[in-house]
């Protein structure tokens, strides 16, 4: 008798038992890996559409912010500009502090001036106050991000704006709705590891009573008939196939005792049912995960509703029998016949649905429908996967509100702005009304021109003839700082003195002397403007020329600032510079004394007096100013004629010159002849 450790039986069950000890324990650990690694790729998944998604958010939102700071400083920038153009704080205060500071991502705004080389206001919010200064904002603005804009005024640049924001808080609430999202990733996979784990360990006990199980039955199977195992292997096929259809029951393994070929169909049976019984598991733990985290609605060719995830309705508040029966109002803005004819054409379809949730609250769903049929019925259905898009919809209608307020705004301002042009037009009339008459001109010479053109609607440039006493001329031309409606309000008040000082030397019998006067001015202007020292708030004043014409004893005097008089004498043309102190300036002494020029005439002597607005026009080919030679070369080449030709030449020489560049400045030429 064959000793039982050397039979086929012992053999067979030795294989056997070392065969399954060796899958078994290499089942487990890939099992275990490849469960761990489903798990952990659809942890990282789900945590990778969060971020996506969120930073997707971020950058949207950041880029939509961006946007609406540029159009801000746009839409401020033609403020800003007059307001530094013209040092009107009280503008700038009201665009900052009613448009820039309003939005809460801006932190401060700063006004620079290029020509003063200085910071002309700057506005910030701090403790929920806005405040205002003319010094440059803390230094703890320099951690902000800031746009920065040049202003232009009359084509010219005067300086830039500076606005300095913070999307921090933005971002730091889309950062926290992140974290909120991971965090709520981590806890469901927590739940479902630790289920996985729990489930690993009822798996190990099946598989260890499995395992002595299938010693016995190894054995048994060898002295068993062909039929016993055939019905154990259908009954066991049975109860997976019931599993299949219904994870919830359990399953157990095929037990077989014969020792032929039976028994190895089994036991790969039970290793194939072990696998297959675990994949399916898992697959239906993920359906649940979707059903519970992913709003999907299921539709047939009608509209009805024929299943709908948890997650669907948890957003919105329904049953799936009330969401079947109230389709149309939880649904609100759809067609599905359109929606439908448009998937059988193109295969799916993208688009944004309305729904009413019970609570009466419309909520808006990005939507994306598929068609999917069954080869069992033929039947089709539509499948709806949708996520809330409610909070990106809430801030396009912000945005719209915002946009909305800037329209009104911006009427304000253009009101605002042509009542400032019709001011501006009756000043500009005023200004006219106090030149000197023609009929001044013609008395006291004999030919003359007068070239005044503002560069502006008013200007700075300004010029008067008077009859002091009889046959007593006093002839006035001055370029006050500035142009535009400040330069005009010092002509203002050039009038004024000159007034006053015509009205004393009318009353008095003393020689009448240019520089005096020029000294006069300087001391009156130091006076009313406060000009006194190199600090002073202001540096307004004037360059200007007076020329004194004693008509009867033939005497002409004349005294400057930094304004040349040209003449013709002899086919040979002269000038005289004059003084380089500007009357007023800060830099020239309140007892400065100005110089007088006797001037030699006879007959034949043409005489000009210019400011600087035609000797600096750019142009050219070169894009250089005009200047003194080209200025002197026009009184030689047009002195033989009449003034009043004179004028129109002279002209047309300098706009062909410009040749369309911008007028640099305001132009006044005064030409004569005794």
């Amino acid at each position: 008798m064959v000793k039982f450790q050397n039979s086929i039986v012992f053999k067979v069950v030795l294989i056997i038992v070392v065969l399954q000890s060796v899958i078994w324990f290499w089942i487990t650990t890939t099992i275990k890996s490849h469960e761990n690694n489903i798990i952990s790729s659809l942890n990282n998944q789900q945590k990778e559409f969060v971020v996506n998604f969120v930073e997707e958010q971020k950058r949207k939102i950041k880029e939509k912010i961006l946007q609406n700071l540029r159009k801000m400083v746009d839409f401020s920038k033609a403020t800003l500009g007059y307001s530094l153009y013209n040092y009107e704080e009280k503008s700038a205060k009201k665009i900052i502090s009613d448009v820039l500071l309003e939005d809460n991502n801006i932190k401060g705004v700063e006004v620079f001036d290029t020509v003063t080389k200085s910071v002309f206001i700057t506005g910030y919010k701090k403790n929920g106050k806005k405040i205002f200064s003319d010094n440059p904002l803390p230094k703890e603005f320099n951690n902000y991000q800031y746009i920065k804009t040049e202003l232009i005024y009359n084509n010219e640049p005067i300086g830039y704006v500076k606005i300095y924001y913070d999307l921090k808080p933005v971002l730091k609430k889309l950062d926290e709705m992140q974290q909120k999202e991971l965090a709520q990733v981590n806890l469901k996979f927590n739940e479902v590891y630790k289920a996985t784990k729990e489930k690993e360990k009822t798996l190990f006990i099946y598989f260890l009573i499995g395992g002595i199980l299938t010693i016995i039955v190894v054995i048994l199977t060898l002295t068993h008939f062909i039929n016993k195992p055939l019905n154990e292997i259908r009954k066991g096929l049975q109860k997976f196939f019931d599993f299949l259809a219904n994870p919830k029951l359990d399953i157990e393994p095929i037990n077989i005792k014969t020792k032929d070929e039976f028994g190895e169909i089994a036991e790969f049976t039970n290793k194939g049912i072990a696998v297959s019984s675990k994949l399916h598991r898992e697959l239906a733990e993920l359906i649940d995960v979707i059903d519970k985290n992913v709003m999907i609605c299921e539709f047939d060719e009608f509209g009805n509703v024929i299943e709908v995830t948890k997650a669907f309705v948890k957003t919105c508040g329904y049953t799936e029998e009330e969401i079947s029966k109230q389709r149309n109002n939880v649904l609100c803005n759809v067609d599905v016949k359109e929606i439908i004819s448009h998937v059988e054409k193109h295969g799916n379809w993208r688009g944004e649905i309305k729904c009413k949730a019970r609570n009466g609250k419309e909520l808006w769903l990005s939507s994306n429908i598929t068609k999917k049929c069954t080869f069992e019925d033929g039947k089709c259905r539509y499948i709806n996967i949708l996520y809330n898009i409610t909070d990106k919809k809430e801030l396009e209608v912000l945005k719209n509100h915002l946009e909305d307020l800037v329209e009104e705004k911006t009427s304000k301002i253009k009101a605002l702005l042509n009542m400032t042009k019709e001011s501006i037009r009756y000043a500009s009339l005023i200004q006219k009304s106090i030149l000197p008459p023609e009929q001044v001109f013609k008395k006291c010479f004999s030919d003359y021109f007068v070239i005044w053109e503002p560069k502006d609607v008013l200007g700075g440039d300004i010029y008067f003839l008077d009859e002091v006493r009889d046959n007593e001329y006093i002839l006035m031309l001055a370029d006050c700082t500035g142009h535009g409606v400040h330069g005009a309000l010092m002509t203002m008040l050039v009038k004024a003195i000159q007034l006053n000082i015509i009205n004393e030397l009318t009353h008095s019998d003393e020689e009448i002397s240019p520089a005096k006067i020029l000294s006069k001015f300087n001391v009156s202007i130091k006076a009313i403007l406060k000009q006194y020292s190199r600090d002073s708030n202001s540096n307004a004043g004037f360059d200007g020329a007076i020329l004194y014409y004693n008509k009867e004893k033939n005497i002409m005097r004349f005294a400057s600032a930094n304004v040349p008089i040209f003449y013709i004498d002899n086919e040979e043309i002269k000038h005289i510079r004059g003084d380089k102190r500007s009357v007023g300036d800060v830099f020239t002494d309140i007892n400065y004394q100005y110089t007088d020029y006797e001037l030699d005439y006879n007959e034949k002597t043409k005489f000009y007096l210019t400011t600087d607005g035609f000797l600096d026009q750019i142009g050219g080919e070169k894009d250089l100013p005009f200047g003194k030679e080209r200025f002197k070369a026009l009184i030689l080449k047009y002195h033989h004629l009449d003034f009043k030709t004179q004028k129109e030449l002279f002209m047309q020489e300098l706009l062909a010159y410009q040749n369309g560049e911008t007028r640099t400045d305001d132009i006044a030429v005064v030409g004569f002849k005794p």
